[in-house]
């Protein structure tokens, strides 16, 4: 059947492992405004918390040695 395509095997897979994650994506950032609609709460993004924790934790470990940020 791909060959009457004109694809091969490999060509198939990788379409359909960038469609799952495009799908993936979508479907997650659909919740997170749905989400965002219905409550009013915005939510982060884990890239973002992750900074905020990175962040928090390196100034608290300068204020408790003293060093001023």
């Amino acid at each position: 059947m791909l060959q009457e395509l004109g694809i091969s095997a490999g060509t198939a897979i990788i379409f359909i492992i960038a469609l799952y994650f495009i799908i993936k994506c979508a479907v997650k950032n659909g919740i997170r405004e749905a989400f965002t609609e219905i409550t009013g709460i915005e939510t982060e993004t884990p890239s973002e918390s992750e900074l905020r924790k990175t962040l928090d934790n390196f100034i608290t470990k300068n204020n408790q040695k003293g060093n001023d940020i």
